[in-house]
């Protein structure tokens, strides 16, 4: 029987915040589930890899003050992905 190793990663998402206008004019690619938010609307969109922010449609909408205090940092994901990656590695290297 195989080793099973358990392991909790934590850390954060950030949501990409800008204008409306900024979005328009950039109109980026969002990643597949990333959030877009309108930071003078609220408005948001969810990306799906493949088609522009122009393209996109608008989701529910959340209000200003949902905004408010809403924290932009975020934990470095990278780094507990190149954690887990390893981890798998040393995992099949082993096995």
């Amino acid at each position: 029987m195989s080793n099973i190793i358990t392991r909790i990663l934590q850390g954060r998402v950030k949501n990409r915040f800008d204008t409306a206008e900024n979005w328009a004019t950039i109109n980026p690619i969002l990643l597949g589930g990333e959030f877009g938010v309108e930071s003078d609307t609220g408005l948001f969109k969810v990306g799906t890899g493949k088609n522009r922010w122009n393209t996109l449609a608008y989701q529910n909408p959340i209000s200003s003050s949902d905004l408010e205090g809403l924290e932009t940092d975020s934990k470095d994901i990278i780094g507990a992905i190149n954690e887990l990656k390893h981890m798998i590695e040393s995992i099949n290297n082993n096995s």
